[in-house]
Parts: structure tokens; C-alpha cells; sequence
């Protein structure tokens, strides 16, 4: 089904809202609010329409981690992942976008919310991205661009790393990695889901660097 026309709201390039700070990304945020703010930034900015359901978002950012797990054997989003009532989700990031974390301040910088929406006001850079990780996040929003955000959840819950974990009666629990590499078909998942924890821990060193 295709995905309803949404409102989009005024958009501009780094820079020209929020000044010469803004593009180099001096805005006091963790090294992974960084990342998560960039990702979603560029799924954002893919499409004509800078506006994205809230569900669909969170979605798009687990896939695109997962799809990462798949080819490359590593996560570079590395959040926490979760399994709730819709599918799985990153957990900091879903907070981030309630406006629940404690760095919200500077996801509001770039983003609003619009009812369900989560719309651009200003694209962020992408310093903390790869090459890689921007094609990647702009073949996931190709890949899903006409599909309802429901369609795109349902097909999360085929995921048997959420439907091993998720805990039912509109509950949550964490997702361990080695599930999610064990799904993936990976030849050593505990292994590997070793080395995303470790890779977890260097990221949160930095984050205490500039927290």
C-alpha cells in the first residue's frame, strides 16, 4: 500500500538557520546522539517530502543497523535494541524522539514534531557518517519509500530476533545482539556480538569526552 501524502514543513540547508556552529555539529551532543541525529537526518532528506511517521523512522533506523549487522559485520548506530509492541526499535533513539532524553535539546535543533510526524527543519551534516552508512541509509528509505509505516512494521515482526524476545502484553525487553546475528545467519554470532558490545563501549568513551 502506498504511504499517504504527508505536510512538509520549511526546510533549510545546514547553516543558513542555525549559523556556521551548526554545520560542524558544535552543539554540545554525544558522540552518539551525533550519529543518530545525522542518520536520521539523511533518511529524512532522501525523500521529496522531509516528514516521516514516527513509527516508520524507528523502523527504517533498526533496519538500516540491522541491514549493516548483515554486510559488514559490525552496527554503527549502536544503540540498545529492543523488542516492543510494534517490532523492534533502538532505544535511545525512540527516546530521543519522545523527547525523553536527556540530549533532546539538540535533536530539536534539526527536528519537530508534527503530531505523529517527525519532520526536518534543517538538515544536519554528516561528518560522523561514512561514505557507506549514507548510502546505506539512502538505499533503506529507496527501498521502503512507498510502503506504510504499518507495512514496515509488520514486516520487523518476521524478525526472529523480536519474536524470540518481545515479552507480549504491550511490554518490552532488549534484544541481545548475538540474537540479532544469530537471525542474520552469522557463523559465529557470540563472537560478533561481542565485538558490537566493544564497539559499543569505545562509543560511549567518547560520548563521556563530550557529553
Amino acid at each position: 500500500m502506498a504511504q499517504q501524502p504527508m505536510m512538509c514543513q520549511k526546510f533549510s540547508m545546514p547553516g543558513l538557520l542555525f549559523g556556521f556552529h551548526k554545520v560542524y555539529f558544535d552543539m554540545q551532543a554525544s558522540a552518539s546522539v551525533t550519529k543518530w541525529i545525522q542518520a536520521a537526518g539523511v533518511l529524512l532528506a532522501h525523500g521529496r517530502c522531509r516528514a516521516m511517521t514516527r513509527l516508520k523512522l524507528l523502523k527504517l533506523l533498526y533496519i538500516a543497523e540491522r541491514t549493516m549487522i548483515q554486510e559488514r559485520d559490525h552496527a554503527f548506530l549502536l544503540d540498545r535494541p529492543v523488542a516492543m509492541r510494534h517490532g523492534p526499535v533502538l532505544s535511545g533513539i525512540y527516546n530521543l524522539i519522545k523527547g525523553e532524553h536527556t540530549e533532546h535539546a539538540a535533536w530539536a535543533d534539526f527536528f519537530e514534531a508534527d503530531g505523529d510526524l517527525v519532520c526536518l527543519k534543517s538538515e544536519p551534516p554528516r561528518g560522523s557518517l561514512s561514505a557507506y552508512e549514507i548510502r546505506l541509509l539512502q538505499r533503506i528509505a529507496d527501498e521502503y519509500a512507498q510502503k506504510d509505516p504499518w507495512e514496515v512494521a509488520q514486516e520487523t515482526h518476521s524478525f526472529p530476533e523480536w519474536r524470540d524476545n518481545y515479552p507480549g502484553n504491550n511490554s518490552s525487553a532488549t534484544i541481545p545482539w548475538e540474537d540479532i546475528a544469530r537471525s542474520l545467519g552469522k557463523d559465529d554470532p557470540e563472537a560478533l556480538a561481542n565485538e558490537i558490545v566493544h564497539e559499543r563501549r569505545l562509543r560511549h568513551s567518547l560520548d563521556e569526552v563530550n557529553p
